[in-house]
């Protein structure tokens, strides 16, 4: 199950972001697994590039405090 998408800005950088519980389905068809815990993404695009943080969902607060120090080198 997929959670509804949100978004969060961290210096001035906005993230957009879900969280996938229980059931991860490959988009190959081949079915699915369990999660062991429930996983979060976050997505955002600066010029032409994506970058992606990926991580379970209970270490919320570490992500959060990773996002707060994000800085793009030049």
């Amino acid at each position: 199950m997929l959670s509804e998408f949100y978004e969060l800005t961290f210096n001035g950088l906005t993230w957009y972001g879900f969280t996938a519980e229980e059931r991860l389905v490959f988009a190959n068809g081949a079915g699915g697994q369990l999660l062991q815990e429930a996983r979060s993404s976050l997505v955002t695009k600066v010029d032409k590039t994506f970058y992606l943080m990926d991580f379970d969902a209970s270490d919320v607060k570490q992500a959060e405090q990773i996002l707060m120090n994000f800085e793009l080198l030049d």
